[in-house]
């Protein structure tokens, strides 16, 4: 909670107003800062079944069993400047 309340324009602005000179030093350019993320995607199968809600009801969630869910790892990786490595899938293990 208390890094989202410091998220504001105000330190944002500053922390690059820091970082620019600083990357400038060391002749440092966007083609060369790359940022990795990985995400998992829970894929459940399940028999489809009727469900009673409102009407104005949006989204249902349901609960499902640990055991027939499985998780695919999704990794992406792209530079400052616009360039990216193709994504990487990493399914389960079947066994």
């Amino acid at each position: 909670m208390a890094r989202a309340k410091e998220f504001t324009k105000q330190n944002v602005d500053k922390y690059f107003s820091i970082l620019k000179p600083e990357l400038e030093k060391i002749n440092f350019d966007p083609s060369r800062i790359f940022n990795v993320d990985e995400t998992g995607i829970s894929v459940v199968q399940y028999k489809a079944t009727r469900v009673a809600t409102c009407k104005e009801k949006k989204q249902v969630h349901t609960l499902s069993s640990a055991e027939r869910r499985s998780t695919t790892r999704v990794i992406t990786c792209l530079s400052a400047a616009g360039q990216y490595i193709p994504s990487l899938l990493i399914f389960p293990l079947k066994g």
